[in-house]
């Protein structure tokens, strides 16, 4: 599990970079992510060596701007952490209950099952494993697909269940996928922000945002005021 263990923590990097993409300077300096252009110009310098050597020099700056001086290695440790019931201790604090919505409703994990691409080794049974080794037996695989399941149900999946809902995306955002894309009715409304990524709509405004995100936000203020009259 160790080995697996070191395959997540090392793929993330990219997941992360990629998904977050922070353009916001408060938000990455705070979180120590590197912008995707930052990311494709080190996989990209050849003076680095080989692509082996640039994806090393990635994660020394990843560490680096996160203040570390190396990733865990241990599974067993990474579970004790998540397991913890101290939020004072826990290190996992903000990333434990995005664990168990995906053990129980949505079973979204990284995981390494198709082809051609840059990481191998990383099946969706190593995450039901550490489901199973942090919250207990009762989560396995079985109770991933029945929770989907039951998620999916209840929503609606694609034909969503509800009303005035504001869906929200970035066209950089690799999640969009999965989400709502297009207005579905007069009260279930997709915002897509050109050139945004993960969550930049939630963030703090700033100076340096794009004219499109800062119309998204305005069009999102404006349907919910139009709401909150009704």
């Amino acid at each position: 599990m160790d080995q697996l263990f070191i395959v997540e923590k090392i793929m993330l990097v990219t997941a992360i970079t990629v998904q977050a993409n922070r353009k916001s300077n408060t938000t990455k300096r705070k979180m120590g992510e590197m912008t995707t252009d930052e990311f494709c110009e080190k996989m990209t310098n050849t003076s680095l060596g080989s692509p082996y050597h640039r994806y090393a020099s990635v994660i020394r700056t990843t560490l680096r701007n996160k203040g570390f001086s190396c990733y865990p290695a241990s599974y067993k440790e990474s579970v004790n952490a998540f397991s913890s019931s101290s939020l004072d201790r826990n290190t996992y604090k903000t990333a434990k209950p995005w664990l168990y919505q995906s053990c129980t409703e949505f079973g979204y994990f990284f995981t390494t099952d198709l082809k051609n691409q840059s990481f191998t080794g990383l099946p969706l049974r190593y995450f039901a494993k550490k489901c199973s080794d942090v919250f207990g037996s009762v989560f396995n695989s079985d109770s991933l697909i029945r929770g989907a399941m039951v998620t999916n149900r209840y929503y609606g999946g694609l034909n969503v269940n509800g009303s005035k809902i504001i869906f929200l995306n970035g066209a950089n955002d690799p999640w969009y996928h999965l989400g709502v894309t297009k207005d579905i009715s007069d009260d279930l409304l997709a915002v897509f922000i050109k050139g945004e990524s993960h969550c930049e709509d939630m963030l703090q405004p700033q100076d340096t945002d794009s004219a499109e995100l800062i119309q998204a936000r305005e069009k999102a203020f404006q349907i919910l005021q139009k709401w909150l009259r009704e």
